[in-house]
């Protein structure tokens, strides 16, 4: 099993740091930013993003911008 990157970070507090972080900001937010400020893998970053849009489909928008 991978070494976590926040060991003390239960996954609920994760998912609400993800939401507060992508709809306090109106403007995009990449995947690879999210996790290095978030301090946890962009594996979880794409696991919690999907949570949120299949919660939330109408205010959540995903996609490629420039291959980011």
């Amino acid at each position: 099993m991978a070494i976590k990157h926040d060991p003390d970070s239960s996954p609920g507090q994760k998912l609400l740091r993800v939401y507060q972080v992508l709809f306090s900001e109106d403007k995009c937010h990449y995947q690879s930013e999210l996790s290095k400020q978030l301090n946890c893998s962009a594996q979880t970053i794409m696991r919690l993003a999907n949570e949120i849009e299949q919660s939330i489909p109408s205010c959540f928008l995903t996609g490629l911008d420039n291959g980011r």
